[in-house]
């Protein structure tokens, strides 16, 4: 298994499109064996990082076959509008 964080910036006022993008993406990951472990979202829309998330899969190219699933593909717009950062770190359980 690997483990990926994700902590995600919103543009100025695209704080419910950033969950309505993550909504749906996010939805794919059991498609490639994987578990959504944690979301945590900010209790103020500021712009400091907004979400993090923290996401189990059971390999690399799991993740790599998940970044290019087409429908995650087909919402790059929206993910261009809704997304100003991502900082993402992947690594293993240290449990």
């Amino acid at each position: 298994m690997i483990t990926v964080t994700a902590i995600l910036w919103a543009h100025e006022g695209q704080h419910d499109l950033l969950v309505e993008y993550e909504n749906a993406v996010l939805a794919l990951i059991p498609k490639y064996g994987g578990t959504v472990r944690e979301r945590i979202r900010a209790t103020e829309k500021t712009d400091g990082p907004y979400e993090v998330q923290v996401i189990e899969l059971s390999s690399d190219e799991a993740l790599a076959e998940y970044m290019i699933d087409p429908k995650r593909v087909a919402l790059a717009e929206t993910h261009a509008k809704a997304i100003r950062q991502t900082t993402v770190m992947h690594g293993r359980s240290a449990l």
